[in-house]
């Protein structure tokens, strides 16, 4: 049997437009309309999304994930409350925001997203106008560097130039000189002081100078020393600190032997204490001036007690040997060898300063005659060539006024005093008075005193009319 169906014209449309071939069974529509949606469930809680005109779901069907940044034009139209989980940007300054519960919170500080750039990432026109301002890429080399106005230079030649404060490894310069205005030292210097370094002694206050060797640290303006030739015959060493003269040249050095008190010749040209160990024919430093350290200034080694502040002599008994017993013109020559700083059997100190008493004939306006010099001579003053000469006493008949006897007793004398002169006589004794030869002499007297002296051999009675020289 027939079963008549009154189908609307809108489903038979569909049905019409989802037939290929021949008409649909009945089931087949029904099974058309079971895949279709109903409109009363689009945009409802349970139903479907619903496209806008372009083709796109709106915010307001999507999950908050989705949309978790939010764009609004100002700060003014932010949404109050907020949504906690949701980025808002404002567009006038592109600041981000976040729902603070009560405020919003501005997120990355103070600063606007992309540094204030203004406009959308296709014309960053503010990005564009900070980068205008920047200096065009250069079209120099790696010699050259850009100048605070923008312009291209060569970097300077780095010949010559030595590290700055800082550097970890030490500066060799080669052959090359290192000059300066002034040079400043570090006060705490840590590294090895080895042969020709130069380094600051801040217990000392002063610079020092390791010397050739490596066994004589030279103190700078304190020490003066010289490099000898060793001619002793003996070793010489710190710990013996002999004292050393002149004695020749060997090796184009002064060669040094033994100093001693005992003479002229050994002590006249003594020169210096050995600072180190110099063996015989060897060079090696002696100090001239200057402290000596670390060596034993007791006494003991000769046989003596040293105190601080002691002067040192040379030994006029021992070669080469220091004493603090000064000579005198009897047991020897006085040659100062310098002062005991500090009396210590280990770390003692001396401080050298060489001075060598002079002879009598050394004096610059002293003349000694060797040819002439006799026992008895006195210093006579010769004003023709300003010097003090050596010349026998005045003789009577050739018998010097010095002699056997006391001159009261020996000789006669007389003494007589005028306006202008005042005159003495000397005479034999126990020879008349009248007929002895007399050895005269004659005084000049003037306002300011005697003005002359003068000699002549003659009677008393011709006195007066002797002649004088």
């Amino acid at each position: 049997m027939a079963l008549n169906i009154n189908i609307p014209s809108q489903v038979a449309q569909t049905i019409t437009n989802g037939v290929t071939s021949t008409a649909p069974s009945q089931d087949a529509v029904f099974d058309a309309l079971q895949t279709k949606e109903n409109t009363a469930n689009k945009g409802v809680a349970n139903g479907y999304a619903p496209l806008n005109s372009s083709t796109k779901i709106d915010s307001q069907y999507l999950p908050s994930y989705v949309d978790d940044v939010i764009e609004v034009a100002n700060y003014a139209a932010l949404p109050n409350p907020g949504e906690t989980g949701k980025i808002y940007i404002t567009l006038n300054n592109n600041l981000l925001f976040r729902w603070g519960g009560s405020v919003y919170v501005q997120v990355g500080g103070q600063d606007p997203v992309w540094g204030g750039i203004v406009g959308t990432l296709s014309n960053q026109t503010d990005l564009q106008n900070a980068l205008n301002a920047k200096f065009d890429d250069p079209t120099g080399t790696t010699a050259e560097y850009i100048r605070g106005d923008g312009s291209l230079a060569t970097f300077p030649s780095l010949t010559g130039y030595v590290p700055y404060m800082g550097a970890t490894t030490d500066v060799d310069l080669g052959e090359y000189e290192l000059k300066a205005g002034q040079i400043e030292l570090d006060q705490s210097p840590t590294g090895t002081a080895g042969v020709a370094v130069t380094r600051w002694n801040n217990t000392q206050g002063l610079s020092e100078t390791t010397l050739k060797g490596g066994n004589v640290v030279l103190k700078n303006g304190q020490d003066l020393v010289a490099r000898v030739v060793n001619n002793t015959g003996i070793q010489l060493s710190k710990s013996s600190y002999q004292v050393v003269r002149v004695t020749g040249a060997q090796g184009q050095r002064l060669a040094v032997g033994l100093a001693q008190a005992n003479n002229d010749n050994n002590s006249a040209d003594t020169l210096g204490v050995a600072i180190e160990t110099i063996s015989n024919n060897q060079e090696g430093f002696i100090m001239t001036v200057g402290q000596i350290e670390d060596i034993n200034t007791t006494g003991s080694l000769q046989s003596e007690t040293w105190a601080d502040g002691d002067v040192l002599y040379l030994s006029p008994t021992t070669a080469g040997r220091i004493t603090n017993i000064k000579p005198n013109g009897n047991t020897g020559h006085i040659v100062v060898i310098g002062y005991v700083e500090y009396a210590h059997a280990i770390h003692g100190k001396i401080y050298v300063k060489i001075m060598n008493g002079w002879e009598l004939d050394e004096l610059h306006n002293v003349y000694i005659n060797p040819a002439t010099q006799a026992n008895n001579d006195a210093l006579i003053y010769d004003s023709a060539s300003s010097l003090w000469k050596n010349q026998a006493l005045k003789t009577i008949n050739s018998n010097s006024l010095i002699g056997s006897g006391n001159i009261v007793t020996t000789y006669i004398r007389r003494h007589e005093t005028t306006s202008t002169y005042d005159y003495l006589g000397f005479a034999l004794a126990g020879t008349s008075e009248s007929t002895a030869t007399w050895t005269l002499t004659r005084l000049t007297l003037s306002s300011s005193g005697i003005s002359a002296v003068m000699h002549a051999t003659d009677s008393w009675t011709n006195r007066t009319t002797a002649t004088y020289s």
